[in-house]
């Protein structure tokens, strides 16, 4: 019998890899359809990604632009005239105008002006009274309830302009396309009118520097509520309603507050007013804007009983949400005749102020002391000047 040949040990290890190196061959074949799935949906995922965070930034673009527009800017920072109406028309315009400057899965972007004010629509204006509470619904505006926020939908769907999102690779799958969308809110603080008048005298005194300079304002501050500090920050500041609550020791035209608006509950409405300023309803019953010299009916004294419903009460099933730091304009007053409730005011034009303390109730924000430290009831403001900025919008979602 002839004798084997002894096989290489080089030889034993070739056919052992010519035989693994079929198997690879296999397996990579069996995986690379799978493999090519993943990479085709990772490249889907991130896609989709992208278009939404494009979505986003249309989103808040344009609930910035229909916030900003949604009120005039006053012309002078002391006038004649109040008139500050919402422009909700322009506001839409201008939202749609910013959004359609957006671009997302290779087209132009565009929302509807839901003039209707659908809450369902593209651009839904509306009320937020505690912006910085998240699980606040918008309250949509009517002629109550003057708008400060505005929610703007971009939306990729079918039936709706910008249609669906289409994929890539994933119609491998059958999934060709895709729904999307993104939403944004803005709120603007406005200088809307308080409904609370001083003296042109006690006006004037800022120039000789007022009660002094107790209370700071920072833009933007973290450390302090709502901006306003203890503390000096060069501008002079005045009292309002210095004195008891029961109206002893009031004369009349000491402080006043000015019924703006069909007849009615005036505590009720300066309440709102406090909040909103006049709404279009009160702003129409005087012909759409007050026009100085004018009367204007009013209280010189308020009871005990009626400073919970006029700041911080819940007659209308709200929380009063709080002005501090806030700007607003003011009517000033030469002449007052009559008293209480009986009042009329001799309005001689309007100001712009911001709200630096109050202390009205022992639940609201910042008390006053007079000049021996003893706490008084009180509002405190302080002049705007011509540099700083009357409107303030920031997104809220």
């Amino acid at each position: 019998m002839p004798a084997r040949t002894p096989v290489a040990p080089f030889d034993r290890a070739s056919r052992l890899h010519k035989r693994r190196s079929g198997n690879v061959v296999v397996l990579t074949a069996l995986l690379l359809i799978p493999m090519c799935g993943f990479v085709a949906f990772g490249i889907d995922v991130g896609y989709m990604g992208l278009v939404r965070g494009q979505l986003q930034n249309a989103a808040d673009a344009g609930a910035l632009a229909t916030a900003q527009v949604l009120y005039p800017t006053p012309e002078s920072l002391e006038s004649e005239v109040y008139s500050l109406p919402a422009d909700t028309v322009m506001a839409r315009q201008e939202g749609r105008t910013f959004v359609g400057n957006n671009y997302a899965a290779a087209k132009w972007l565009d929302v509807d002006l839901n003039t209707a004010n659908d809450p369902e629509g593209d651009i839904v204006i509306g009320r937020l009274y505690r912006p910085w509470d998240q699980t606040e619904s918008l309250k949509l505006y009517s002629e109550d309830f003057p708008p400060n926020t505005v929610q703007v939908r971009v939306p990729m769907r079918d039936g709706h302009v910008n249609g669906r999102m289409p994929l890539f690779f994933a119609a491998v799958f059958g999934m060709s396309e895709t729904d999307a969308g993104a939403f944004a809110m803005a709120t603007v603080q406005y200088p809307s009118l308080l409904p609370f008048a001083t003296t042109e005298s006690n006006w004037h005194s800022l120039e000789s520097g007022g009660v002094g300079d107790n209370f700071a304002y920072t833009p933007g501050s973290s450390t302090s509520e709502f901006g306003v500090s203890p503390g000096a920050d060069g501008t002079p500041e005045i009292v309002m309603f210095p004195g008891n609550w029961n109206g002893e020791g009031m004369p009349p035209g000491n402080f006043g507050i000015v019924d703006i608006g069909p007849p009615g509950d005036t505590m009720v409405k300066v309440r709102r007013q406090i909040d909103m300023g006049p709404s279009q309803i009160d702003m129409d019953y005087h012909g759409g804007s007050l026009h100085a010299p004018l009367d204007l009916s009013g209280l010189t004294g308020i009871k005990s009983s009626s400073k919970h419903t006029l700041l911080g009460g819940f007659t209308d099933g709200r929380l009063w949400a709080g002005i501090l730091g806030h700007v607003r304009q003011m009517p000033l007053y030469d002449t007052v005749t009559g008293n209480g409730t009986n009042a009329t005011f001799h309005i001689t034009r309007f100001v712009t102020v911001r709200v630096m303390a109050l202390a009205i109730d022992g639940a609201l924000r910042t008390s006053y002391r007079d000049t021996e430290g003893s706490e008084i009831t009180a509002i405190v403001v302080q002049p705007v000047t011509e540099d700083e900025e009357l409107f303030s919008v920031y997104l809220t979602r």
